[in-house]
């Protein structure tokens, strides 16, 4: 059975970033300001920076009774929840064979989720290999909640209701209105408040090295990683795939923690200049950083591509978080 992680008591975060408009096409446009003509997508969004969230102090998770993220024995894997905002958000939890405690890498997928892509689960793979913890965290989409037990069904199903503007007859059942259908997703600011506090509780993992996390963000998942990098120390590495620096924060970034960008020069959702004015960005203010477009590549690596940017990205983070040791043999 899937548990939530619990909260630990603790703080819950400022958002990381406002955002506002509606999410419903594309990652591509970013305006810097509201009716900005530089938008490169269907897509109408602003980022703007809030306040950054308080220290988060190492509290160990509570027990539970299931193999889920806060007691999975090396090389383990578990798809537990979190919670945040009063949702629960999907997690999955994969352990490397590594000495604790360890870097960890939260991985942030596109617009569109996790879909059927394998991508995020091999570069999981990859970065175990590394002795590096993965969270592949699902934070547009909240767990459904639960059920209604069967009574509460059937009670709602034959309430007695006076339909609005007509007579009731008595003792005469009629279904209740049906509510009006509400979005599946989250708001932006949600959705960054939420990975602000998955990271939170990824630290607070016995097994996790507080001090040595990383982000990797694909598309929409790219811009989250970096705006909150941008001014959350916490992030001590981003990898961005087919993403980019929102315009609206671009021009207060002061640091970046080591960075790599991926792109391809045919992407048509997020051109690769967004690409080359991050180059410029992270330039300017005298960042690590590293950048790696890929010729006839579009908004999603093909063949020899995809190997090597996903093999370039566990490299990475295996050495800007710093060397790990293996687990010791319990025999």
């Amino acid at each position: 059975m899937t548990r939530p992680f619990p909260s630990a008591g603790l703080a819950a975060p400022a958002a990381a970033l406002l955002l506002s408009g509606c999410i419903a096409g594309t990652m591509a446009g970013l305006p810097a300001t509201a009716g900005d003509s530089r938008a490169d997508g269907p897509a109408q969004v602003q980022l703007a920076l809030a306040p950054a969230p308080p220290p988060v102090l190492p509290v160990k998770p509570r027990p539970v009774d299931a193999p889920v993220c806060g007691e999975l024995a090396a090389g383990q894997t578990a798809r537990s929840l979190i919670e945040s905002q009063g949702k629960r958000f999907r997690v999955e939890c994969r352990r490397a064979d590594a000495a604790q405690p360890a870097p960890a890498v939260v991985i942030l997928h596109g617009l569109h989720g996790i879909g059927r892509s394998t991508l995020y689960a091999r570069l999981a793979e990859a970065l175990n290999e590394h002795g590096i913890h993965a969270f592949i965290f699902e934070y547009l989409t909240p767990e459904a909640p639960p059920a209604k037990p069967p009574a509460a069904k059937a009670a709602a199903k034959t309430a007695v209701v006076r339909p609005q503007g007509q007579a009731q007859a008595a003792g005469k059942t009629v279904a209740p209105p049906k509510p009006a259908p509400k979005s599946p997703g989250v708001e932006s600011a949600a959705q960054a408040r939420a990975i602000s506090e998955a990271i939170a509780h990824v630290q607070a993992l016995d097994y996790v090295d507080r001090h040595r996390i990383g982000l990797f963000g694909l598309s929409l998942g790219g811009f989250h990683a970096l705006a909150l990098a941008a001014r959350d120390e916490r992030i001590a590495a981003v990898v961005n795939m087919f993403g980019a620096m929102p315009r609206a924060v671009a021009p207060e970034v002061a640091r970046m923690p080591p960075v790599l960008i991926l792109h391809g020069d045919r992407d048509a959702v997020v051109p690769v200049r967004r690409a080359h004015e991050l180059d410029k960005l992270l330039k300017r203010i005298g960042a690590d950083y590293e950048i790696k477009i890929y010729k006839g590549q579009g908004h999603s690596f093909r063949g020899a591509a995809d190997a090597d940017s996903l093999a370039r990205s566990a490299d990475f983070f295996a050495r800007r978080l710093g060397p790990v040791r293996a687990a010791a043999d319990p025999g």
